[in-house]
Parts: C-alpha cells; sequence; structure tokens
C-alpha cells in the first residue's frame, strides 16, 4: 500500500457568483518531501522571502512590501517552476457561493457552509478517481488550517464517507488533516494554483497563462458541484423543524460540544446518521421541554 497525499487551499471570488475554489495537488508523500525542499529554495532565492501567500503577493503587501511587479512576477515564476517539476496531478472543485446562500443556507444548519459541501464534494470525487488509478494507494487529505473546516470535518467525516462507495471508501486512509501552510509548504503550492484559477474565473485576463501553467495537462480533475445544490436543500428542507434548532451561533455550538462529548464517551447512533441523530435528538429536546411548560 502506498500513500498519495492531496494538498487542499481555497478562493473566493467576491464578484459575479461569488465563487469558491478549492485546488490543489496529489502526489506521493516521498515526493512531497522532495518538492518542499526545492520550494523553500526558491522562498530564499534571490531577493528571499518566508512563505509565499498569493493574497500578498497580489497586492505587493507582507512578504512582498516593498517589492516591483517585475521583483515579484520573477519570484512566481520560480516558484511555479518548482510546481511543475515535480508534476504532481492537480485538481479543483468549485462551487457558487451566491447559490448556495440563495438555496441552502435558508434551510441548513449553521456549520454547513459552501466550503464544507465543496469539500465534502471534493472528497469524495477526488477518493473515487484515485480509485481508478492504482487500487492499492490510499489517499490522505491536508487542508491549510485557515479554511476554518476543521471542526465540522472532523464532527462529520466519518459520517460523509459512508454515503461513497465501498470502493472509494477504502482509499481514504484516514481523518483530513489541517496544516499551517508555513510549516508544510505544500499547501503554498495549492494556495497558488487556487488563487490563479479563482482570478481566471473573474477574467482578469493577466493571470490566464499562469494558470495554465499551473495546471498538470497530463492529469487534472475538476467540477462544479453547483447542480448538488438542490438535492441539499431538498433534505434539508424535509427536516425544517428540526433544522430549525440548528441555525442560531449558540444552537450549532451546543451541538457540536454535545456530539464531541458523545464520541468521547464511546456513544453508537442509534439511527444510522448524524442528521437522522440531529433530529431524533432535537425532537427529544422539544419534548422535554414541553414536558416541563406543561407541568409549570
Amino acid at each position: 500500500m502506498s500513500i498519495v497525499q492531496a494538498v487542499i487551499d481555497d478562493s473566493a471570488s467576491e464578484s459575479g457568483d461569488k465563487r469558491l475554489f478549492l485546488a490543489g495537488y496529489v502526489n506521493r508523500a516521498e515526493k512531497w518531501g522532495l518538492f518542499a525542499d526545492a520550494w523553500e529554495d526558491e522562498l530564499i532565492s534571490g531577493k528571499a522571502i518566508g512563505y509565499l501567500h498569493m493574497v500578498e503577493a497580489a497586492a505587493l503587501r507582507g512578504q512582498f512590501r516593498g517589492w516591483t511587479k517585475a521583483q515579484r512576477d520573477e519570484k512566481l515564476r520560480g516558484l511555479m517552476r518548482v510546481a511543475r517539476h515535480f508534476s504532481p496531478f492537480s485538481f479543483h472543485f468549485s462551487v457558487s457561493r451566491a447559490t448556495y446562500w440563495n438555496t441552502v443556507t435558508p434551510v441548513a444548519p449553521r456549520g454547513l457552509s459552501p466550503h464544507f459541501v465543496c469539500s465534502f464534494g471534493m472528497i469524495a470525487q477526488l477518493a473515487r478517481h484515485v480509485a481508478t488509478i492504482d487500487s492499492k494507494a490510499r489517499v490522505e487529505f491536508i487542508f491549510d488550517r485557515a479554511n476554518n473546516l476543521e471542526d465540522e470535518i472532523d464532527l462529520l467525516f466519518d459520517d460523509m464517507i459512508k454515503r461513497l462507495p465501498r470502493k472509494a471508501r477504502k482509499m481514504i486512509c484516514s481523518q483530513p488533516r489541517f496544516l499551517d501552510d508555513k510549516s508544510f509548504t505544500p499547501l503554498q503550492a495549492a494556495d497558488l494554483l487556487a488563487w490563479h484559477l479563482r482570478r481566471s474565473h473573474e477574467d482578469f485576463g493577466d493571470w490566464r497563462a499562469e494558470r495554465n501553467e499551473l495546471v498538470n495537462r497530463a492529469g487534472h480533475l475538476h467540477s462544479e458541484i453547483d447542480s448538488s445544490l438542490p438535492g441539499w436543500a431538498e433534505a434539508f428542507s424535509r427536516m425544517r423543524p428540526s433544522i430549525l434548532k440548528m441555525q442560531s451561533k449558540s444552537d450549532w455550538r451546543n451541538l457540536k460540544r454535545e456530539i464531541r462529548n458523545a464520541k468521547a464517551n464511546g456513544y453508537i447512533p442509534p439511527y444510522g446518521t448524524h442528521w437522522k441523530n440531529f433530529k431524533a435528538s432535537v425532537q427529544e429536546k422539544l419534548k422535554k421541554l414541553t414536558g416541563r411548560l406543561t407541568r409549570q
């Protein structure tokens, strides 16, 4: 069995359909080690930086404060050469946040964001794809810690992957990890790709050639998951009475605390999935509350 690691970062547009991109690369774990050495060498080559964040590079701030555009572009070209040299399989998944906010958010639990839904679609499709290429490989998903997904995925991941076909489910070697991109540099390459995909979508033009340099033409997987949104909205709508108890910040925070405590105590869900358990739990709480009000 070999381990391949998928490194993922995000970039979100604030114009048009406000599309969110999750993008990154897949490579064998040992190759990511070699990549990290080459990437760090390029960071300090010439005019040095400590790390790459594309929002800083684009605005010439942070690590790029005081740089000229020509100096920045030269640094980015060097980092792109490193990414191309190791030829990692590339991918991106996207979702319209505007569509999600209009169709799913009004009926969904508080914590299920466009990031969460897109991440689930990405994990599912990447696992299926790797299964078609190398049945002996196992995939480890590594996200940038800054995307604020760790809590929800940690709580719901086991039930998420139960929906996958058995063959694809077996490809996932563990729960996703959330790392700091300053210490795990392959995430910086994912940031480089996600940012250029987002800018290309916004049709700024100047960055399209660079995007094409970052996408592996020999192997790139991409998908827009907007078509899944009506199904999510319909499923949540059927649970409307229960969902109403999960839509405030405090309700969601309390629910997550209860799930953590239950898992720590070895709780085995009696109804099969988290959503059925959410529903049963909320209904039980409503019964108890109604009983107390009746007795008063």
